[in-house]
């Protein structure tokens, strides 16, 4: 439907929105469930498939990714939670390398305050 202004199509998308609302936010609430999922797989696949830089640990349940390069955007758990896309995680796991939680704490007291 063409429309004469922008705020002819924002009102409409705005009445759309509002006679629709419970339906369009089911449909996020399942889309970011889906998301989540295939994020949390492929994060647990990472964590199996690898170990601790200094120490060798490969237990997957101690296992972090310490941000060592780049600007960290945010921690790989929130954006896992968060629904962010997988293309968007992959970017921030490459600035990380995968430490155990004692060495991962090490490495950041160090890099922090020493």
């Amino acid at each position: 439907m063409a429309y004469k202004s922008k705020k002819d199509q924002a009102a409409a998308s705005k009445r759309h929105y509002h006679a629709n609302k419970e339906k369009i936010k089911a449909r996020a609430r399942a889309r970011n469930k889906k998301q989540t999922a295939v994020n949390r797989a492929y994060v647990n696949k990472i964590k199996q498939q690898s170990k601790c830089i200094d120490c060798g640990e490969t237990n997957p349940l101690v296992l972090d990714f310490d941000h060592v390069h780049g600007r960290k955007k945010e921690c790989i758990s929130n954006m896992v939670r968060s629904a962010y896309s997988l293309k968007t995680i992959k970017r921030e796991i490459e600035k990380c390398e995968i430490r155990c939680s004692n060495c991962h704490r090490i490495a950041t007291y160090k890099r922090n305050y020493e």
